[in-house]
């Protein structure tokens, strides 16, 4: 009996394993926020952890958050309220010197 192995055959099953990999180890570089948390929380977990680790709370300016923000704006559709807690909950208080990441 001859097995005839194709291009197709081999690749397609690679292919969809490393896919289904590269998913799983996006869906658990982010942590799941806390139960006491603000809603808010909830959101950078899944929007931001979606596509990069989602910065710590308290370790960024409030400008280097808005910068940031104004380049994720036109792929992450928030409302104007919801970018506004995002800030508000990552943000360093002023004067803070925490470091930047």
């Amino acid at each position: 009996m001859t097995m005839i192995v194709t291009f197709n055959s081999v690749l397609v099953p690679i292919a969809a394993v490393l896919a289904a990999s590269a998913c799983a180890l996006a869906a658990g570089c982010a942590p799941a926020a806390s139960p006491d948390a603000p809603a808010i929380a909830k959101v950078e977990t899944h929007r931001c952890g979606s596509c990069h680790a989602p910065p710590e709370p308290k370790t960024r300016t409030r400008a280097t958050l808005e910068d940031a923000f104004s380049r994720h704006r036109h792929r992450v559709h928030l409302s104007q309220d919801e970018w506004q807690a995002m800030l508000d909950y990552l943000a360093a208080p002023t004067g803070s010197t925490a470091s930047q990441k």
